[in-house]
C-alpha cells in the first residue's frame, strides 16, 4: 500500500469532524455545485427522459460524495475502536447517524492516538448542521426559481 493511502486510512475522526464532513459531502456539495452550475448557465440534468445526454447530472456529484463519505465513515469507526467491516454496515443512511452520537475511545487504539479536538470552525459547521442544510436547500430553490 502506498504511503499516502496508508496515511489516509490509518487515522481516526472525531464526532464533530464526521458531522461536518457529512454535512458538506451529503448536502452542501451537490446543492451548491448544482446551484453554481445553473447560475453559470451550464445545463443540469433534471430527470430521466430529457433526451439530452450532454447535460451535467447532479447524480454525478455522487462520484465525489461516495468516496468522501465512505472514507469518513471508516475513520469514525476506527475512532470508536470497532472493526473496519462495521463501516460497511454503518455507511447506509440513517444507520450511520449512530456515528454522529457514539463517542470515540479516549485513549489510543490500534488506529492511533485520539484525534485533536475540533476547532471553532468545525464546531460551527457540525452543530449548525440543521441550519446549513436548510440554507443549502433554500439557495438551491432560489436558484431554480430564478432560472
Amino acid at each position: 500500500m502506498t504511503k499516502w493511502v496508508e496515511r489516509l486510512l490509518q487515522r481516526r475522526m472525531n464526532r464533530v469532524h464526521y458531522v461536518g464532513l457529512a454535512v458538506v459531502a451529503l448536502y452542501l456539495l451537490p446543492l451548491l455545485l448544482g446551484a453554481v452550475f445553473r447560475r453559470l448557465g451550464l445545463p443540469v440534468y433534471q430527470g430521466f427522459g430529457s433526451g439530452n445526454s450532454s447535460m451535467i447530472s447532479l447524480m454525478a456529484f455522487w462520484y465525489l460524495q461516495i468516496p468522501l463519505f465512505a472514507w469518513g465513515t471508516l475513520l469514525r469507526v476506527q475512532d470508536i475502536g470497532w472493526p473496519r467491516w462495521v463501516a460497511a454496515i454503518l455507511w447506509f443512511p440513517f444507520i450511520n447517524l449512530l456515528l454522529w452520537f457514539w463517542p470515540g475511545e479516549s485513549q489510543a487504539n490500534q488506529w492511533g492516538e485520539p484525534p485533536a479536538p475540533a476547532g471553532i470552525a468545525a464546531r460551527i459547521l457540525a452543530f449548525g448542521a440543521p441550519l446549513w442544510i436548510l440554507l443549502a436547500y433554500g439557495l438551491a430553490l432560489w436558484v431554480l426559481v430564478q432560472s
